[in-house]
């Protein structure tokens, strides 16, 4: 196996393909958690009213569900198999350049559970708002839910940070491979 491995590790057009394109994944990772931080949940708090703010963020949510999460993961596999494959390569110097894709794949491996404990509550709050929502007849919460919605928004994009940084980082890294590798 490591053999066949090896084989393929030695192919540059293989290995620059996935290196390339998980570099400007992790870029476009990177763009997008910066746009909902930078741009989309400030337009959101600037709504008029609060089923419109609760609508909007639950829409960002479900695209986010629906696209990044998988993408995600899909990043995770090309980190690990561009581990595997420099790994694997024949040339000790390329080789060695394994643990820059490792290292970038454990700095978004953390990421999963921060969302869980700190993001998905806020998710999940609002989602229920909206609910409630749905079941009134009035087109607005009113009372102490509106100021809740504004605090829910700004508390989910404080700790979107996290989500952020580990992107970016992981982003940087991968590019210094790259780097690095110009100078073998």
């Amino acid at each position: 196996m490591t053999s066949s491995l090896s084989k393929i590790a030695s192919n540059t057009v293989i290995l620059k393909s996935l290196q390339m394109t998980t570099v400007a994944s992790l870029g476009i990772l990177s763009g997008v958690a910066l746009s909902l931080y930078v741009w989309v949940i400030p337009v959101i708090l600037r709504a008029r009213d609060t089923r419109t703010k609760i609508t909007q963020f639950n829409l960002v949510i479900e695209k986010g569900f629906q696209y990044l999460q998988p993408s995600s993961r899909a990043l995770g596999a090309s980190l690990a198999t561009l581990a595997v494959l420099f790994y694997c390569h024949p040339n000790s110097a390329i080789a060695s350049r394994w643990r820059y894709y490792a290292l970038a794949m454990a700095i978004l491996v953390p990421t999963a559970p921060y969302e869980e404990y700190a993001i998905f509550p806020t998710n999940y709050r609002v989602t229920d708002m909206g609910k409630e929502l749905d079941t009134m007849r009035s087109p607005d919460c009113g009372d102490k839910r509106d100021r809740e919605v504004d605090e829910l928004l700004k508390k989910w994009r404080r700790r979107h940070v996290g989500r952020i940084m580990a992107p970016v980082a992981a982003l940087l890294v991968s590019i210094w491979s790259v780097v690095a590798e110009q100078r073998l």
